[in-house]
């Protein structure tokens, strides 16, 4: 192996390792965004050209079949549902890229 490929391996490789740290620093952090985020989900209707909000929870499915309406005040509560929706999609993609990232490492 001449000189010059074994410079581009090691380098690629010291990248992929800093590539992985990252993933699982990120992994971590949004498992517990997630765990700390309020439960239930955010539905999102429109009406007449208008959005509504509601949660659709385990504990108002009973009182409210299709979901509790969330008014103006509860927006911030809409606005954690919705980051914490958007935080289990993003650790399922972190999650792949780490599986394969360390399959790469792994064979080097």
């Amino acid at each position: 192996m001449r000189r010059e490929e074994k410079a581009i391996k090691d380098l690629l490789y010291e990248q992929l390792i800093k590539r992985e740290q990252w993933l699982r620093d990120l992994k971590q952090n949004l498992e517990k965004s997630i765990q700390n985020a309020p439960s239930g989900n955010l539905k999102i209707i429109n009406c007449r050209g208008v959005e509504q909000y509601y949660l659709d929870s385990v504990e108002t499915r009973t009182s409210y079949p299709n979901g509790k309406y969330l008014r103006k005040s509860d927006l911030e509560l809409a606005g954690k549902l919705a980051q914490r929706n958007y935080d289990k999609k993003l650790l399922s993609e972190v999650e792949k890229q780490l599986k394969n990232i360390q399959n790469i490492i792994r064979k080097y």
